[in-house]
């Protein structure tokens, strides 16, 4: 059923068994692996496209249609500049989407001073301790 929503994509170190649900590519040049793992990602709409629906909701892709899509393939040295290019891309992703879990714990702590002061009779300038602290 996982073929109802998503298309997983891995690679293998050793020789594996699957069954007969999973499909395998294995290049006849090992050096077109990762990009193609990451062509295989890229495309996982277009692919879960070709996903055939029993009138009972199970799903299946057959080998002949998967192995028919058909898709661009730079050489190997425009391969690697990609894959560095997507690298760098999901580092700036994840740096940024650290930045952003700090603002919004910043953001947080901010609210929580204020809902403070607000429910405080003391004179305003007293929770200025409470405002610094939440920076």
């Amino acid at each position: 059923m996982i073929l109802a929503h998503s298309f997983p994509v891995g690679i293998t170190q050793v020789e594996v068994t699957i069954n007969q649900d999973m499909k395998s590519l294995t290049p006849l040049v090992p050096a077109l692996v990762p990009y193609l793992a990451l062509v295989c990602r890229g495309f996982k709409h277009e692919i879960l496209e070709l996903v055939d629906r029993s009138t009972h909701g199970t799903c299946k892709l057959q080998s002949d249609k998967l192995f028919a899509f058909r898709f661009g393939l730079p050489p190997l040295a425009e391969q690697s500049r990609i894959l560095v290019r997507v690298e760098e891309v999901r580092q700036l992703c994840g740096s940024l989407r650290e930045r952003l879990t700090a603002r919004q714990t910043c953001q947080a702590h901010f609210a929580e001073a204020l809902v403070g002061q607000a429910a405080s009779t003391a004179p305003l300038a007293a929770h200025t301790d409470d405002l610094a602290a939440a920076a």
